[in-house]
């Protein structure tokens, strides 16, 4: 994938090992534990709270006023999955670093300190990568949106009641903006998509296994959500995002790193709430 000249590239640690994953010691309906923990650095304390950002081709005129609202002890972190600059407005660019940043917060260009991501998986994939390289120093409460969270009525809603209530994930461990509480169909599978960023439909990459019950028995384990999270705009405490293994995170990244359009990515879509609230499963799996 070609890159702008303008933009950073950040490799993440570890990320080529990602895609060599070999088979462990535990049941196939356990994929947790596929991968052992081994060689994790000790954690290291991390912000108090952090916006994650996943950009393809959408504007992202909207960060800086929600960095504003989270106040200056805000970190950022932008991953970009485009090979073409982003729109912005010409001299208020500054470079993005994963640094706290002052008030009042400036226009954040992803020209600068973005980390590169390969075009796979979509929104999924770029927070399930964060999820991964950071889980030793993940922040207190951390936001995940993506550049597409204005583009519709539907995402504008979500997002306005992520940033009035992302707070609750302090006391709740995760709160979800747009909550669809019409439980996920165990016989669902979906063929061809058209995003809402999209031109045309396009056939996805089937998941393995299929339909949705299959896949979430497998990769995910106990029973099937009673809610989910469409466009995953959710704001996740650390210690939720802990319950599961490292391991886990890298066994979902692989099912998403198929490519760009996965059906597995609309089943992670509809497994976050399961993800972050601990499943009969997982006692079983190792740390």
């Amino acid at each position: 994938m070609g890159v702008h000249p303008g933009l950073l590239i950040k490799r993440l640690p570890g990320w080529d090992q990602l895609y060599r994953l070999w088979p462990g010691s535990c049941a196939p309906s356990l994929p947790c534990c596929l991968l052992s923990s081994g060689g994790i650095l000790p954690r290291q304390p991390g912000p108090a709270v952090e916006l994650v950002v996943a950009h393809h081709s959408g504007n992202l005129s909207f960060v800086p006023g929600l960095l504003a609202q989270l106040g200056s002890g805000t970190q950022l972190t932008l991953y970009s999955k485009s090979s073409q600059p982003p729109p912005g407005e010409e001299g208020t660019v500054r470079p993005l670093a994963l640094h706290h940043l002052p008030s009042p917060v400036p226009l954040p260009p992803p020209t600068a300190g973005a980390q590169q991501l390969p075009n796979v998986g979509r929104e999924g994939h770029t927070f399930l990568a964060h999820l991964h390289a950071r889980y030793d120093s993940l922040a207190e409460v951390t936001l995940f949106v993506m550049d597409s969270v204005e583009i519709s009525s539907e995402k504008r809603r979500s997002f306005r009641q992520l940033r009035a209530n992302w707070h609750q994930a302090r006391s709740q461990g995760m709160y979800c903006g747009g909550l669809d509480r019409a439980r996920p169909k165990k016989g669902f599978a979906i063929d061809q998509w058209q995003g809402s960023t999209d031109d045309d439909r396009s056939s996805l990459q089937p998941a393995s296994p299929r339909p949705f019950g299959a896949w979430f028995a497998e990769y995910i384990g106990g029973e099937l959500p009673q809610a989910w999270c469409p466009g995953a705009i959710m704001a996740v405490h650390r210690s939720r995002a802990r319950q599961r293994p490292r391991s886990c995170y890298a066994t979902l990244l692989a099912q998403l790193a198929v490519g760009p359009d996965p059906e597995a990515g609309h089943f992670l879509e509809r497994s976050w709430a399961s993800i972050f609230h601990l499943p009969a499963a997982l006692p079983r799996c190792r740390a």
